[in-house]
């Protein structure tokens, strides 16, 4: 029969995966993998699914983290500036903008240092998108990952 073990130490954001040789085949995971948590889940879903894994692009923000906390249209979630795209993740649809289909983008409420957000409008050939509430902080390197796009 198949099976997976997995173990997690407890204080430690480290995972170690072993398989049985069932589940194991020429493309898939390797026997044993130990490594970050989300590098090998990662590694999991892309041995099992045989599909690319889409990870967090270079930019970080100021808690070294890869998403921005903000709102669109009145759901919050988590904007990602990845390498190829913005991914939105919010429940229930997430949102995915390549910047091939992006056409202009607006950075709004910038001008003001007493305000503590800003909003970016991303207008794409079918749509547009308003991100409210970005960290005032994230402002510059925001603009420096938007330069490189457009």
């Amino acid at each position: 029969m198949p099976r997976a073990a997995c173990r997690v130490p407890h204080a430690a954001h480290r995972l170690y995966w072993q398989w049985s040789k069932e589940v194991l085949n020429n493309d898939g995971p390797e026997d044993v993998v130990i490594g970050q948590l989300w590098t090998v889940f990662g590694n999991l879903l892309k041995g099992l699914s045989g599909r690319k894994i889409i990870g967090p692009g270079s930019y970080k923000v100021k808690t070294e983290e890869a998403a921005i906390r903000c709102t669109f249209k009145t759901d919050a979630g988590f904007l990602y500036p990845l390498d190829k795209a913005f991914l939105y993740l919010v429940k229930p649809k997430p949102l995915h903008i390549r910047f091939s289909q992006i056409v202009g983008i607006e950075f709004e409420r910038t001008q003001s240092k007493q305000q503590r957000t800003f909003d970016i409008r991303i207008e794409t050939s079918e749509a547009h998108f308003e991100f409210h509430g970005l960290a005032r902080t994230e402002y510059e390197p925001v603009r420096v990952c938007v330069a490189v796009i457009t």
